[in-house]
């Protein structure tokens, strides 16, 4: 169906819709060098095998779609159901070219796919072209093997470009995928489930392959407050993980992490000296710079920190972005200088509009320069911990991260009244716990969405060809 924004030849022309479109293609002439240029970029929904995905590149057909810039032009769909005409990519790309629009990103295809099922060419057996490649079905992402701990299995990370690849000799990579604790901070409750019980049920029960400890810093009750009680209770959690076979974040919980940079040194030499070689634990140096807190400022702190954990250990160190984490690819353009193995956190809550395009975008900006990335945390529900489940905007991001090969921790695991607790206001502090009895709507889906990964991986990679 036209739209009444969108102004073209083919508009106002008397021929049939799809003439005109052939008519428009055959006016565009290929550029010299095409195949050279030719996307692998078939974007096919649920759309799966066809002879249109295995012929040669240059001769693949696939539907058309084109987007606009113009916020009120979201895309047009030229075909109708069941009777899409087929084109070369340079093909389609001319039609869009000549429409005054262009081809759709494999970003927006996979972002918008809500708005543009129904169209006849996303999600109804007709793979369309994007302008730039989509990216590797997630299955190539490691797979652990039944009855496997992580870190026997895949020992120590490392990253490689974009990718976090297991040290075993297979070089597999891998995307972790578990929890984080509400802050440590004394008489804040969270450090009530810091307990090798609680690490156990996590690592068998609910499959996490990685936790994350959030030591509080600067908050009443945190490190400056009382740090004998945190160090002690953070240490409990890793020793935890390592006796369980699971990796674990020791996370520097502070929005103002570049203000107690000697604190954080003496934190994490601390803690490094006597846990830095062994592969299970990593290291997240600062946890949420503000938005007025530059990159400038951010990559001296980080560029100490990390020259300092790498006289003891050189495992994965996570370094926060601007603006809560929201900003890989600023620090893309200028990585940390003094070491390897180094990745930048993102955070994100699911139940915020604002927190969906725009950080993908420059999670894929970031990925685009060479970085990795690292959801250290994100949320089903509002960026202030409450609030209802968004399962459907949760499950995008889920795949959007799948597609990425992003590792992530969920918060929290905690029994507070707010959304994003995994477990409901009075539940017990240890293990067991009833699923439905005790564990919070975020909880529920957030186990279920470990121990099933694999199926929703599947399901994810049909719509990355």
């Amino acid at each position: 169906v036209w739209t009444s924004t969108v102004t073209t030849d083919c508009r106002s022309s008397e021929e049939p819709a799809n003439e005109c479109y052939k008519a428009v293609a055959s006016r565009q002439p290929l550029k010299n060098g095409a195949a050279d240029r030719v996307r692998e970029s078939l974007c096919p929904g649920s759309y799966e095998g066809d002879d249109v995905l295995k012929a040669g590149a240059s001769e693949r057909k696939a539907g058309i779609r084109c987007c606009s810039d113009d916020s009120d032009v979201r895309g047009v769909s030229y075909c109708k159901r069941g009777m899409c005409e087929l084109y070369t990519w340079h093909e389609a790309r001319d039609v869009c070219d000549a429409l005054g629009m262009r081809l759709c990103s494999a970003f927006e295809i996979m972002v918008n796919k809500n708005e543009i099922a129904g169209t006849g060419c996303m999600y109804d057996g007709v793979p369309i072209w994007s302008s730039t490649p989509c990216e590797p079905a997630p299955s190539g992402a490691a797979v652990l093997p039944a009855g496997a701990r992580p870190v026997d299995h895949w020992g120590s990370l490392r990253v490689d470009g974009t990718a976090l690849r297991a040290q075993n000799g297979t070089g597999e990579e891998v995307q972790l995928m578990g929890m984080s604790f509400f802050w440590s901070n004394a008489n804040w409750g969270g450090r009530d489930f810091y307990k090798d019980a609680v690490v156990e049920s996590l690592a068998k029960d609910w499959g996490v392959t990685v936790l994350r400890v959030p030591t509080g810093v600067d908050n009443f009750g945190g490190l400056m407050f009382d740090w004998q009680s945190n160090e002690r209770v953070v240490r409990d959690v890793v020793k935890a993980a390592i006796k369980y076979g699971i990796y674990v974040i020791v996370d520097f919980h502070s929005h103002h992490a570049h203000r107690f940079q000697e604190e954080a040194l003496t934190f994490f030499e601390s803690l490094a000296r006597d846990y830095g070689s062994h592969p299970n634990v990593l290291w997240e140096i600062y946890n949420e710079p503000l938005p007025v807190t530059h990159w400038t400022t951010i990559k001296p702190y980080a560029e100490t920190m990390v020259a300092m954990l790498r006289k003891y250990s050189q495992n994965l160190v996570i370094v926060g972005t601007r603006a809560w984490c929201q900003h890989p690819f600023e620090a893309s353009q200028h990585p940390v200088s003094s070491g390897s193995n180094v990745a930048y956190s993102v955070h994100f809550y699911a139940g915020v509009a604002r927190h969906g395009l725009a950080i993908q975008e420059d999670i894929k900006a970031a990925h685009a320069n060479g970085a990795a990335v690292f959801a250290s945390e994100w949320g089903m529900v509002d960026y202030n911990g409450d609030g209802d489940v968004n399962e459907a905007m949760s499950r995008e991001w889920l795949d959007f991260l799948d597609a990425y090969r992003i590792s992530w921790t969920n918060w929290a695991f905690h029994a507070k009244r707010e959304g994003s607790s995994a477990l409901k206001h009075g539940a017990p502090k240890s293990p067991p716990w009833d699923d439905h009895k005790w564990l919070a709507p975020s909880g529920l889906a957030i186990k279920d969405i470990i121990q099933h990964h694999h199926t929703r991986q599947s399901r994810s990679s049909a719509s990355r060809a």
